[in-house]
């Protein structure tokens, strides 16, 4: 019993990474823990339900490769109750659910199996897909009620992370859906910002990732991307499609736009965590850029991040009033800057990263 509570706290673990994880890989993982901790099974298999539809994503002991191969099967043939679920006779329950060539494919990419312990694996109401254990040698058999309640333990666990990566799925979704309407919204104010937000979105996710930042690191570095300029929506629009030199009082309203930015984000509970991001990315490394005036590591890194990617994408776009620079001119630039307007090592790190990019990337 030890070494079973040490297996599902492992697993447990495991699922810290849930919203990267892989779903067939992470069911892999739980499948091999099971066989290691259930005696009697010598085979198993785990699949997913999608769209109403189950299919084999996972085996060990059979041919997992034909397994995969197999057309998908109606969900109504998975056992719908919670907890482990003993089939005598697993071969009789499963011809209901093929046609015939099905049938004949499975049991080619199968062993002899006597007994199956299945495991759905339920979240909302909902079954999302299963584990299950089978018995291929006859004097192991059958299951005992501690092979049960470990593969019950398991269950809910490989359930808990079906339920966690659909939620994320959603609330990722979501995210970029708010994400969106707000670029949208901003484009139709501002031409510029057409194609602006997603390549800095894109070029501060890069950085992020050459940086070696975390993974939520590098997720909030692209949204916080395409949200940067959104206090622009509240500079007027006569003022930010000017096609001439800004007076001192137009520019001033230019430059209330990260905290104006900061304060629209922080109304929505899903981007509050970027508001200080996009309310900092104009501030500069030696203390002379706006709003507040932050020097150094007093700056949030992700928005340090952004006041490169912002800077390179606008000095190589194009406006309606001047070309945009060749790529090698623009890096020349940041390189000038490293260390009064950039983080000097963010700066270099940027520089050598985009040198290695085909032009225009």
């Amino acid at each position: 019993m030890t070494l079973s509570l040490e297996r599902v706290f492992s697993l447990a673990s495991a699922m810290a990474d849930a919203p990267d994880q892989d779903e067939e890989e992470f069911l892999g993982q739980t499948l091999r823990f099971a066989l290691e901790l259930v005696p009697e099974a010598g085979a198993g298999t785990a699949g997913i339900v999608e769209g109403g539809r189950w299919h084999f994503v996972a085996a060990e002991g059979h041919d997992r490769d034909r397994l995969r191969r197999l057309p998908s099967m109606d969900e109504q043939f998975l056992p719908a109750q919670e907890g482990s679920v003993l089939i005598p006779a697993p071969l009789s329950h499963l011809r209901r659910a093929m046609t015939d060539a099905s049938f004949e494919l499975f049991q080619l990419a199968t062993l002899p199996v006597y007994e199956s312990l299945v495991v759905p694996l339920r979240t909302g109401g909902k079954t999302r897909g299963h584990l299950a254990l089978d018995i291929v040698d006859l004097q192991k058999g059958p299951f005992s009620q501690e092979s049960l309640r470990v593969m019950e333990a398991l269950g809910h666990l490989a359930a808990t992370f079906l339920g966690m990566k659909q939620l994320f799925a959603v609330q990722e979704g979501f995210q970029r859906e708010i994400a969106m309407s707000m670029i949208s919204m901003l484009e139709q104010y501002d031409s510029y910002t057409r194609g602006h937000s997603e390549n800095v979105a894109l070029l501060a996710q890069r950085l992020a990732e050459r940086l070696g930042m975390g993974r939520d690191a590098v997720k909030n570095a692209y949204w916080a991307g395409l949200v940067h300029d959104i206090g622009k929506i509240l500079v007027p629009i006569d003022v930010l499609n000017k096609n001439s030199s800004l007076t001192e009082e137009e520019y001033a309203l230019v430059k209330t736009h990260p905290e104006r930015g900061e304060r629209v984000l922080s109304r929505s509970e899903e981007l509050a965590g970027l508001g200080l991001v996009v309310g900092s990315h104009h501030e500069r490394w030696d203390g002379t850029g706006y709003p507040a005036g932050r020097r150094g590591e007093e700056i949030p890194p992700l928005a340090r991040v952004m006041a490169l990617a912002d800077a390179y994408d606008a000095m190589t776009s194009h406006r309606s009033y001047r070309r945009g620079m060749k790529k090698s001119v623009a890096l020349e630039e940041i390189r000038r800057g490293a260390g009064t307007q950039f983080d000097p090592e963010m700066a270099w790190i940027f520089v050598e990263m985009m040198e290695g990019s085909p032009e225009g990337s």
